[in-house]
């Protein structure tokens, strides 16, 4: 926790988004909010992306208090495709999150809400009623595209002559160890 509020302290005057955990759960994470306030202290925003499980009242009014952004990972329209998808058949549990969330927040503009779901051979027929089931709910529905174990992503074709990513100089992903990732897309370090 020391070094985490050292790290806040020094870059809480350029206001770089901080993930206190990334592609690892991070409401497990033993001292996430004590992460989370700290950087609040600090005016530095937080997001957070989660698979919705941890959430309940308690949380909800938490991170609406705490986060600048919360995502919500679900990947799936149906118990069936969310066991292939997630492990986990509780569909019902992790949309009750999402309106725990959208409760707590009431009218406010902040934090911003939104739904992930990562197009893979197994869902990628629920893509169309994921969205139509999403978007008149929530601030944002994301699709993306997955890793594959070759760490590529199947339908990206990177070229020398390109332009970074504006993330890697406003974002921080910061692992539940205490690792930096250079950005959101690197998930195998």
């Amino acid at each position: 926790m020391e070094n985490i509020i050292k790290i806040l302290d020094e870059v809480k005057d350029y206001k770089p988004v901080v993930s206190p955990s990334y592609w690892v759960e991070p409401l497990v994470v033993k001292n996430f909010k004590e992460v989370v306030i700290a950087a609040t202290e600090r005016d530095v925003p937080v997001n957070i992306g989660t698979n919705g499980l941890l959430v309940n009242q308690a949380m909800a009014k938490f991170l609406v208090e705490h986060v600048a952004l919360i995502s919500v990972s679900i990947d799936a329209t149906t118990k069936e495709t969310l066991i292939k998808t997630r492990a986990t058949s509780r569909l019902e549990t992790i949309e009750k999150a999402v309106f725990m969330l959208l409760d707590a927040r009431g009218s406010q503009e902040m934090p911003r809400i939104l739904v992930n779901f990562s197009i893979e051979d197994c869902n990628r027929h629920e893509e169309k009623e994921f969205l139509e089931k999403w978007i008149p709910y929530v601030d944002a529905v994301r699709i993306n595209e997955i890793f594959t174990y070759e760490k590529t992503i199947d339908s990206v074709s990177v070229s020398r002559d390109r332009t970074p990513c504006r993330e890697i100089y406003d974002q921080m992903n910061i692992d539940f160890n205490g690792e930096v990732r250079m950005c959101c897309q690197d998930g195998f370090r």
